[in-house]
């Protein structure tokens, strides 16, 4: 699956976005998940790693001032294998393609799922992992950013 497809896919969303990745370094993917936000109202929820989070490489960062909710703590992935993102909880993008940088193309890295059984899991997986993060404070974002100008 392209990173074209895959904004194409958050482009239909109707109500909300779950994210899990240690990463978002793909600007297609980026960019469709602030139009979702900013510009449709989609809810548009960021789960990933503590020591990820802060990659200046990352398009956290500018997904979480847009209005995107960005989590982050100690997670036990489980059977969680793969990046994933939940849309409108009737289907999901599953792989590593989600988060990779432009440059990084494998079409066999990552597929859509409409299996109902499968949707539940990664939603009930992701709304567990979320009881156990914490919500990263926008203006700890945006120090972060000026920190980061700086240097």
């Amino acid at each position: 699956m392209t990173t074209d497809r895959i904004a194409t896919e958050i482009g239909l969303a109707t109500r909300q976005v779950l994210i899990y990745s240690p990463w978002l370094k793909n600007k297609n993917v980026a960019d469709a998940v602030r139009v979702a936000v900013a510009e449709r109202g989609i809810r548009v929820y960021i789960l990933s790693p503590q020591e990820s989070i802060w990659d200046k490489a990352s398009y956290f960062g500018s997904l979480a001032l847009a209005g995107a909710r960005l989590y982050t703590g100690t997670i036990d992935k489980g059977l969680i294998s793969n990046p994933f993102l939940v849309i409108d909880n009737n289907r999901a993008i599953i792989g590593r393609q989600i988060g990779l940088s432009p440059n990084v193309y494998d079409p066999m890295l990552t597929r859509l799922s409409t299996n109902p059984a499968e949707v539940k899991r990664l939603v009930t997986w992701y709304a567990a992992a979320l009881n156990k993060t914490n919500p990263i404070d926008m203006s700890a974002v945006v120090a972060r950013m000026i920190l980061d100008q700086r240097k």
